[in-house]
């Protein structure tokens, strides 16, 4: 570690270090992002196609921000709205508890209309808790961390430091995405399909299936009537709109010839994030893990088609919990063998 140190001291160690972020500036680098891209989303992309369904997705995500704001009787600019929100009583807990209270609060209304959306439901329960405060500084929201057996407890595990500046605008889009229908409703049925190898059981790979469902499931929930309080459906378009700038930036970053200022520019302006969300975000897409952020938008968008193709293909005998049931009841899998499995098991 001590070697590690005195290299990043020396000048000419940090002169030598190339002024532009990105893997397009890297021997090789444009053809090391197309493999990254069928790593991420287990399918070959085009990163201009990428970089326009994602502008495209924010300025849609804008306007109906726009709309919510209005129903809210909010005549001002998005700016001055979102400044508004940072002391407003409905966006700030005052414990810890009052935080695991807000989760839970919308697990419970989830429960009883998921016999509608659902035909099979994990065996394993779920709840929330506080992360270890050791881990709160490192850490900006939290993790799920799965069940280790078929019967035992997933969990989300929350940040709840700083609550005067932590705002809870997104909580029921990020529980909903975390544990149900979420992360947890994935992973804890993958544990049960007793005819998958061990292997597969217990998988957290294939970005692209993983992020995409849970954010498919977050959005699920607007469906379900459960978005009904206008700030916690703001805090899903939020969510969405952050997730949709991923693919603007990423691409641009990497494919695209993007600076980092003008990367960090974009993300300012499109997300509720301060400056050092903003640069540990663009530094993770350019430097860190090059597409993989890019699973969570586009992976959505994927989950959205596979189910309006397969409604158009069955017609009136479309049942929505017979699409869910065919899309986990194989566990995660590449989307075009996702695909195929839909189409053999909803004829």
């Amino acid at each position: 570690v001590q070697g590690v140190i005195e290299l990043l001291r020396d000048p000419g160690y940090r002169s030598a270090a190339p002024a532009a972020v990105g893997l397009m500036h890297q021997p090789g680098g444009q053809a090391e992002y197309q493999r990254l891209l069928v790593t991420h989303l287990t399918l070959p992309d085009d990163p201009q196609r990428i970089h326009d369904t994602g502008l495209a997705e924010v300025a849609r995500l804008a306007e109906r921000m726009r709309e919510v704001r209005s129903r809210l009787g909010f005549a001002g600019s998005e700016s001055e709205f979102h400044l508004a929100l940072k002391s407003h009583p409905r966006v700030i807990a005052r414990s810890a508890d009052e935080v695991a209270q807000r989760y839970m609060a919308c697990m419970h209304r989830l429960e009883p209309l998921l016999p509608n959306w659902f035909s099979r439901l994990p065996r394993s329960p779920y709840g929330v808790e506080r992360l270890a405060p050791e881990q709160e500084a490192g850490m900006t929201y939290g993790y799920f961390d799965k069940p280790r057996a078929v019967g035992e407890r997933g969990v989300y595990r929350f940040n709840a430091s700083n609550l005067e500046n932590r705002s809870q605008l997104q909580v029921a889009a990020l529980i909903y995405h975390e544990l149900a229908p979420g992360h947890h409703f994935h992973l804890a049925r993958q544990m049960e399909l007793n005819h998958l190898p061990a292997l597969r059981r217990n998988s957290m790979a294939l970005s692209v299936f993983n992020e995409g469902w849970a954010e498919y499931a977050s959005g699920l929930a607007e469906e379900m009537g459960l978005y009904d309080d206008p700030y916690d459906l703001y805090g899903r378009l939020v969510h969405e709109r952050f997730v949709a700038q991923r693919l603007v930036v990423d691409t641009g970053l990497n494919a695209l010839g993007w600076t980092l200022d003008q990367a960090r520019s974009y993300m300012a302006s499109n997300t509720l994030e301060g400056p050092t969300q903003v640069n540990s975000e663009t530094l993770r897409y350019s430097t860190d893990l090059p597409a993989q952020a890019l699973a969570y938008r586009l992976g959505y968008l994927k989950f959205m088609q596979l189910r309006d193709d397969t409604k158009a293909r069955v017609g009136a005998a479309f049942d929505i919990r017979n699409f869910h049931e065919a899309v986990l009841g194989e566990g995660a899998l590449p989307m075009a063998a996702l695909r195929g499995h839909v189409e053999r098991v909803m004829p």
